[in-house]
């Protein structure tokens, strides 16, 4: 059960893509998951008006850290490998299905290495970086892959470039 598997001081719940609700339907969707985090003592809801955005939230207050398996409902939840972890946006329901069970089924899938060596031109940051190497690999070429980012230029990346390499791995 949630109980058993998830620590709940090592979960996250951010109404951020919700935010300013802009209609009834998220504003019903921030109050269903501010009172499940107030049912099962999630310590960690940021509550509206007092988060931003999650990618770079949940880093800030130390809920991401090297070697951990994190899931969100988010494609850009890929954002944490900048931090070392493995990271993958998964559906609602395959989230909603994770935390009432306690399971997550992942097939384990192959990897690219990309290796960025030289110096970067002035002006070139990191997502000039990951849109080079996604123009060159296409929309399907890291289909259920993992990409691993290393080499001098990654390396001399400062981290919030870093983690613009990972956020937009996805696309």
């Amino acid at each position: 059960g949630f109980e058993e598997v998830f620590d709940r001081d090592r979960i996250g719940l951010v109404p951020d893509h919700f935010t300013p609700n802009k209609d009834i339907e998220s504003s019903e969707n921030a109050k269903k998951m501010r009172e499940f985090a107030m049912d099962q003592d999630v310590s960690n809801y940021f509550e509206v008006g007092e988060m931003g955005i999650e990618h770079c939230l949940l880093p800030e207050e130390g809920l991401v850290l090297p070697g951990e398996l994190i899931i969100g409902a988010d494609s850009h939840t890929c954002t944490y490998g900048a931090f070392g972890a493995l990271a993958a946006g998964v559906g609602s329901t395959d989230m909603g299905a994770a935390m009432a069970t306690g399971w997550a089924w992942f097939r384990v899938p192959d990897s690219i290495r990309f290796k960025v060596d030289g110096e970067l031109g002035e002006f070139v940051g990191g997502k000039d970086v990951i849109l080079h190497i996604i123009g060159d690999i296409g929309t399907r070429g890291a289909l259920y892959k993992s990409m691993e980012f290393d080499g001098e230029v990654i390396s001399d990346l400062p981290m919030n470039e870093r983690m613009t390499v990972s956020n937009m791995a996805i696309e």
